[in-house]
């Protein structure tokens, strides 16, 4: 019985191991990569003219496009946006707790 029991956890652990290598060798990192960069770049060009395709812009039209594309906007959303949900928690922990037991 103990011998059929490690003999079956060897085979397990055999079996994960050749899953894992056979996933492992199939990865090509580079490749992804560069996929990436051209589908970034093609959408990046795509984006850039339809947002061009108007004929002139104003002074309001630069400032709403500017922050709606900037990074360190949307990062500052994120990072209230957790803020708030960090007050609500601190919060909460000021809330009593009663427990009815009969």
């Amino acid at each position: 019985m103990m011998v059929k029991r490690i003999r079956f956890n060897l085979l397990m652990v055999i079996f994960a191991l050749s899953l894992f290598l056979a996933g492992c060798n199939n990865y090509d990192g580079n490749l992804i990569r560069a996929d990436h960069v051209k589908d970034y770049q093609s959408s990046l060009t795509e984006k850039t003219n339809s947002i061009l395709s108007k004929e002139s812009f104003g002074l309001k039209d630069c400032i709403e496009i500017a922050l709606k594309n900037n990074l360190n906007v949307k990062a500052s959303r994120i990072q209230e946006r957790m803020a708030r949900l960090e007050r609500k928690v601190a919060f909460s922990s000021f809330i009593l707790v009663v427990n009815f037991d009969y």
